[in-house]
């Protein structure tokens, strides 16, 4: 009767260490699936909607950068060094996506930027710093371009 009692309790210890096993292995199972998914949605909202903003990413930061000259109907043209009469300018350029979300045809990207503008002695002629920016973006013959800007004054 002794030896029986001694063996149940052996099996319910068995059974209570296998158990602990199996919801580790689940636990387990259940953050690398969890893991997998996360990384996974990050990767279909990089390419459906970072990715195909990055030509309007460029052509800003040329335009920061003084490396081309928009005429006024573009938007971005708000942008332009063309106020800046002095030639030989270094420009510091930080220029940030921190959101994007578009449908395909129209939609919208938050931006931060700095943008700190020097001369050839090393001075600070100009510049602004963490101007947070909302640039609405449309699709017009299968190029994203902005369409507004808002920013707070």
């Amino acid at each position: 009767m002794f030896c029986s009692a001694i063996y149940i309790v052996r099996i319910n210890d068995y059974i209570e260490k296998y158990e602990v096993t199996i919801l580790k292995k689940c636990l387990i199972v259940v953050s690398i699936s969890v893991g997998i998914l996360v990384v996974l949605l990050m990767c279909l909202y990089y390419f459906l909607m970072i990715l195909p903003t990055n030509s309007i990413m460029a052509k800003a930061g040329k335009v920061f950068k003084g490396e081309v000259m928009l005429d006024e109907t573009d938007i971005l043209s708000r942008y332009n060094r063309d106020w800046l009469d002095i030639q030989n300018v270094t420009v510091d350029l930080s220029l940030r996506r921190t959101w994007v979300w578009h449908d395909g045809k129209r939609g919208y990207m938050n931006i931060v930027y700095t943008a700190c503008y020097y001369d050839s002695t090393g001075d600070l002629v100009s510049g602004s710093w963490n101007v947070d920016s909302k640039w609405y973006i449309e699709k017009r013959n299968g190029k994203w371009e902005v369409v507004d800007i808002y920013e707070l004054a």
